[in-house]
């Protein structure tokens, strides 16, 4: 039998542009002037605590809630700006009879908010396996 894995980011939903952006909002407004290419150079391609270490490395002190930030302005910017990568959702549908689940690094409550907001938390139900 068959069986389709997806990862998520960049694969479903355009969520790493909109990650990046944001990670670059908040350490510009740390006062290190960061743009979304330094985002991404510096920050993409790691778990969350590889890149709250990396930022911490970029200023003294890091602001103790700047993780609970990062994610809470994060998952915001998901629900009003989120969109799937073109042809996506069509894949996912035109396979809908294969067994599909999705394993992401990223963590459970931004798959979560991403499902919900792209309307797939039924086609992949409890087959959403984070790293985390």
């Amino acid at each position: 039998q068959n069986l389709l894995i997806f990862d998520f980011d960049g694969v479903i939903a355009d969520s790493k542009v909109l990650a990046n952006t944001v990670l670059a909002e908040m350490v510009s407004e740390l006062g290190v002037p960061t743009t979304l290419e330094d985002s991404y150079a510096r920050y993409m391609g790691k778990r969350f605590d590889e890149v709250m270490a990396a930022v911490a490395e970029t200023m003294a002190p890091l602001p103790e809630d700047f993780p609970e930030r990062f994610q809470g302005r994060g998952l915001e910017r998901f629900r009003g700006d989120l969109e799937p990568v073109p042809g996506a959702l069509e894949f996912i549908n035109d396979f809908a009879a294969t067994p599909q689940c999705i394993a992401s690094a990223s963590s459970p409550a931004r798959l979560q908010v991403c499902l919900e907001v792209l309307d797939l938390t039924a086609s992949f139900g409890a087959n959403v396996y984070s790293a985390a």
